[in-house]
């Protein structure tokens, strides 16, 4: 089948932030319910709010992304979570492994959501390790009343200072961020000092969805972006000529966007090492199981190949 949808209204894809039949998470915390605090982070005059949760993973894990339990419906922006290590000296966080950025799809209603990492975040066993959250304001503290507590801190300034324990609702995930009707296909290819560049999308895909968007996390900042969207589900990937070593193509190509990564915090209007493309699926009941194919390529200085380009993985949706 051929995608006949016009470029129009795909660039012009839902707030209800829904993702369902996720795979299992390889390790969580207090995500058996939809309990979560009623509580709003403030919105501070200097600047996004980082406050971190510390855990011990209880098996070795090779973690590619997170998600936790939040909305926001205030204000627009980005949230960020990371990986960090602990400081045995302090016991506080004391540097980054790993991390993801995503755009806030504005619901009154908090959901699982998240992003993949820029590198693979492998975690040992017995080890201490925190869950850095950075946001605007104005968010879903993502805590479960009752919960089992982690330890808390916050970052004033440059310094961590600890905090009381609360019940962080975490889904650390051992494979790229899917869903029942959002699955990863192929690998993502890098290049060195330029991390690990992935798609993902935080919502389902469903018919008539004005606000549904796809996020590329862990590019280079303040750089070209190019979506390509196909319309063959059996696509092969294939390898890309000109592009690095092992950087492939996941999908037919039938639909370009252009875009470009930000190099903001995340309350600027483009974040830092992201891209969100914006596709608004039209109210036409016909496209309900239609399958499309996505996949991002984006500008990086240290491609060293004539196309300096690096690949994310792809995404196959199945319109509902």
């Amino acid at each position: 089948m051929n995608l006949r949808i016009p470029a129009v209204a795909l660039l012009a894809l839902a707030t209800s932030c829904l993702l369902r039949g996720q795979s299992p998470a390889c390790e969580a915390w207090n995500d058996q319910t939809t309990t979560v605090s009623g509580a709003i982070s403030g919105y501070g005059f200097a600047g996004p709010n980082t406050v971190a949760w510390q855990f011990t993973p209880a098996s070795a894990l090779v973690a590619q992304g997170a998600r936790i339990f939040t909305n926001n419906n205030n204000v627009q922006g980005f949230q960020r979570l990371e990986v960090w290590s602990n400081d045995p000296a302090t016991n506080l966080p004391q540097s980054r492994i790993a991390g993801g950025t995503w755009k806030i799809a504005q619901s009154p209603t908090a959901t699982w959501q998240g992003a993949n990492f820029d590198t693979i975040a492998v975690l040992t066993p017995g080890t201490q390790y925190w869950l850095v959250w950075n946001e605007p304001g104005f968010c879903r503290i993502p805590t479960e009343p009752g919960g089992i507590t982690l330890p808390y801190a916050r970052l004033s300034g440059a310094t961590w200072i600890p905090g009381t324990a609360s019940a962080l609702k975490l889904r650390l995930q051992c494979s790229l961020l899917d869903s029942a009707n959002v699955v990863p296909n192929g690998a993502p290819c890098t290049v060195a000092g330029s991390g690990l560049g992935t798609i993902l999308c935080n919502q389902d895909p469903t018919v008539g969805n004005a606000s549904f968007a796809i996020d590329a996390t862990g590019f280079a900042s303040s750089a070209l972006a190019v979506l390509v969207l196909g319309s063959n589900p059996a696509f092969v990937s294939v390898p890309l000529p000109g592009f690095p070593a092992g950087c492939q193509q996941h999908t037919d190509a039938v639909v370009v966007q252009t875009g470009a990564t930000g190099a903001g915090n995340v309350r600027a209007t483009a974040a830092a090492n992201h891209v969100s493309f914006p596709l608004p699926i039209p109210a036409n009941a016909s496209l309900a199981g239609l399958v499309l194919g996505a996949q991002v390529a984006c500008a990086d200085a240290n491609a060293q190949a004539p196309i300096p380009f690096v690949a994310s993985n792809g995404l196959r949706l199945t319109l509902l």
